[in-house]
């Protein structure tokens, strides 16, 4: 590559992270770079390592990657992407709400294993020690940054774990601000680069007043955020091929969850473990896979971070309980679907096998903790149990008239949540400003990272 000269970027340096860094940088330094580089993760041949840019869009629903029942297509640059990558039609989030999703993104790990929503880690961050992408890849050379747009993932600093420069902005859109990440790339970044941009706007809008079931205003008010994101990303990627990084960069677009559009209730929803919240939009565009479609094998979110590892000729990590997705990409090796284990925290957790779906819930059934969802439970445990070939919209509960299905369900459950139990909690709560504290509430995120409102997490 061409040497580029440094610019001074707009943005925020990588917030203090002292339980784990033991002091503040703004860059963070990398590791030195390993005397021989193994090449066993990277089944399609390659002699250089690429670049990857991740487009993680929030509440961004799967179905918008496609043409709509009424015929409708919002996004159609994303929805050609079939013909240039591969989409997986049936990708499923490991969580419903933000922080844990973009975690199992990041990390390759269930959310239980990181710590999210125990008693000990109120902070919702993942456990020391569990190394992250970015973390990763810095070892073996490469430059690593995330713009966070002003989103979860902006206020809590566990996000800026393993990134070399990590940016926050109010700015609208799919990039949290389109020049800055462009003047990044060009001016500062050094091949490959990883780089992560994640924005909010997707469900940052304007919720009409009750009764607001199947509320054009706000569907029609959602699709044309969509459209917009569907105009910036196709800006993107030209600009990249303009700059000469199309034919060594590998563009990812997924988001962290989706959104409950009247389904379970009579508002618009997130944080539960139905389908429509579960999953999310997942595409690679790698220009030198061999294979270009629509996949409809079920893939998960923890799936990505191995992908990653593999496609870049770094080795596996072999704590990761996902699985590369490289051959469905023309890579070699196999993938083998399986259950897919979701949680929205350590009480409300789900299990989805070929064909149900059963939720498990603890108090406030199916995660109403964000939006608007009226099934409650009526003891300290209850069961929502979902055959997905005869009900896809999870609809009709069969928790007591299926109850050999639902104890085979619960049983998988428990067996994965003792296979991981006794895993490290995070460390101690972070100080929340008060400004950061109604953005989380806003966003109906308080809840979920500080149950009880705890005043020890509130800094002036």
């Amino acid at each position: 590559m061409i040497p580029r000269r440094r610019a001074k970027l707009s943005g925020v340096a990588a917030p203090c992270l002292a339980l784990w860094l033991g002091a503040c940088s703004s860059v963070a330094p990398q590791p030195a770079i390993p005397a021989s580089t193994p090449a066993a993760g990277a089944p399609l041949a390659q002699e250089e390592r690429p670049n990857w840019v991740i487009i993680a869009p929030d509440s961004m629903r799967a179905d918008r990657l496609g043409p709509l029942p009424d015929g409708s297509v919002p996004a159609p640059n994303l929805s050609r992407l079939a013909g240039e990558g591969v989409v997986f039609s049936n990708a499923f989030s490991q969580s419903g709400w933000t922080a844990p999703a973009l975690a199992s993104l990041l990390t390759g790990r269930y959310p239980t294993v990181l710590g999210f929503g125990t008693e000990n880690n109120p902070n919702s961050s993942w456990s020391p020690g569990v190394r992250t992408v970015p973390e990763i890849l810095t070892i073996y050379g490469y430059q690593t940054a995330a713009f966070w747009g002003d989103t979860m993932a902006g206020v809590n600093p566990a996000f800026s774990v393993g990134f070399g420069e990590t940016f926050r902005s109010e700015s609208a859109g799919l990039l949290p601000d389109q020049q800055d990440v462009k003047e990044w790339i060009t001016h500062k970044a050094h091949a490959p680069f990883f780089l992560v941009v994640h924005n909010f706007d997707l469900r940052d809008q304007k919720i009409p007043p009750p009764p607001i079931t199947g509320s054009k205003s706000f569907l029609d008010a959602y699709d044309n955020t969509v459209r917009r994101y569907d105009a910036e990303f196709l800006d993107l990627r030209q600009w990249l091929a303009d700059a000469g990084f199309g034919d060594d960069t590998v563009l990812v677009v997924v988001s962290n969850h989706g959104l409950d559009f009247f389904g379970h209730g009579p508002g618009i929803s997130h944080g539960t473990l139905y389908d429509s919240v579960l999953r999310v939009p997942l595409a690679i565009i790698d220009p030198r896979a061999t294979v270009h479609g629509v996949n409809d094998t079920v893939v998960q979110g923890i799936d990505l971070a191995p992908t990653i590892l593999a496609r870049s000729g770094v080795p596996p990590e072999v704590a990761m309980d996902g699985h590369s997705l490289l051959p469905f990409l023309g890579g070699s090796g196999t993938y083998t679907a399986g259950d897919v284990y979701s949680q929205t925290n350590a009480q409300d957790r789900s299990v989805r096998t070929e064909r149900y779906k059963l939720i498990s819930c603890h108090g406030a059934c199916c995660g109403t903790g964000v939006g608007v969802d009226p099934l409650q439970c009526t003891g300290p445990e209850e069961y929502r149990l979902y055959d997905l070939e005869a009900d896809p919209a999870e609809v009709h509960d069969l928790a007591r008239s299926e109850p050999d299905v639902l104890r085979t369900c619960a049983a998988k459950l428990d067996a994965w949540e003792a296979r991981y139990a006794g895993q490290p909690s995070g460390p101690g709560q972070f100080a929340v400003s008060a400004s950061q504290k109604k953005l989380l509430q806003d966003g109906g995120y308080w809840g979920l990272m500080f149950p009880g409102d705890p005043p020890a997490a509130v800094s002036p």
